[in-house]
């Protein structure tokens, strides 16, 4: 059976980069959700702990990515189980979420039955799934603003994937038992908040240890960079399907080809205002704005992020 959200005849999910390679796909995508996850670390989603206020987690995280980011999916699917059909997504959400906050703020004060109850709720939202992909992230980072609410940490850096995917099929059929142990781990008061940020910009925390790609599923020059504009968006223009033969990038990730240098130049002289980020193209061979702040901000801060962890990837999850 087909799948819409894919482009026909494969398993890649049409995005707004137009990207129809699975590695070139997963490249951009690690980059771009990395830093939209660190983004939400330091700036929270506002928001009533509701279905609402997941699925602005979900917009924030992948909008760059796929036009119904935050929106519930309109096809059932399933990992070994089938996930909550269609038409009951919006019933069973209602449920879920009208007790979610609710209870782990009743139990805030004893860290036992908070983290059980935690458990509880965090395996409905599993058994939910409401979108096409990205459940896994969003609901992590769900999972960790009710905590800080609540004056808990969640941080699952010392976890592993295989132990969350375990837990989660576990608790699919109806055992927390492994999720728990996992939290009583991930979940601890914060007794310094400012000790608690810093470590908030040395990590991810929504992320396992070993939450990342294999190293040669990953190479280096499946993607070159990518690039935000000054409304912060990523264009569909630059993506990097439009470059060409990817042996011609360096170990920056910057295209060499002279036809590519012109592309950008003639590329900066566009008035459109969609294209404002490329405003100047400086006298180097690599034709890449130096004054595209969107670019320099989100290479930074991933680079950041990977100084500050042992593996030097980022991982996705789910």
């Amino acid at each position: 059976m087909s799948d819409k959200y894919c482009y026909p005849g494969t398993n890649i999910l049409k995005n707004k980069l137009n990207i129809q390679d699975k590695n070139k796909l997963l490249n951009a995508e690690i980059r771009i959700t990395a830093t939209r996850m660190t983004e939400l670390q330091s700036t929270p989603i506002k928001g009533q702990f509701d279905f609402k206020h997941l699925c602005k987690i979900h917009k924030h995280i992948f909008k760059d990515l796929f036009d119904w980011a935050g929106k519930p999916r309109t096809v059932d699917i399933g990992k070994g189980n089938i996930f909550c059909l269609v038409q009951y997504i919006p019933s069973y959400a209602s449920d879920i979420f009208s007790k979610y906050y609710k209870e782990c703020n009743a139990v805030k004060d004893d860290q036992e039955a908070f983290i059980s109850t935690l458990a509880k709720h965090y395996a409905d939202v599993n058994a939910l799934h409401p979108f096409r992909e990205g459940n896994g992230r969003a609901q992590r980072e769900f999972a960790r603003e009710l905590c800080l609410s609540c004056g808990y940490a969640f941080d699952l850096t010392k976890t592993r994937h295989e132990e969350m995917l375990d837990a989660s099929i576990a608790s699919f059929n109806g055992d927390n038992t492994k999720l728990e142990q996992i939290f009583k781990h991930a979940v601890t008061p914060i007794d310094n908040y400012e000790l608690h940020n810093q470590k908030l910009q040395q990590t991810i925390q929504t992320l396992s240890s070993d939450d990342i790609p294999k190293k040669e599923t990953l190479k280096k020059r499946t993607a070159p960079r990518i690039f935000i504009n000054k409304n912060n968006k990523v264009n569909p223009e630059d993506n990097i399907e439009s470059y060409g033969n990817l042996e011609k990038y360096d170990p920056l990730g910057r295209n060499t080809d002279p036809e590519h240098i012109g592309y950008m130049q003639k590329l900066a002289k566009n008035t459109n205002p969609h294209h404002n980020a490329h405003t100047q193209v400086p006298e180097k061979k690599y034709g890449l704005p130096d004054d595209n702040k969107g670019l320099r901000e989100l290479d930074q801060s991933v680079e950041r992020m990977k100084r500050n962890t042992k593996n030097k990837n980022f991982g996705l999850g789910e």
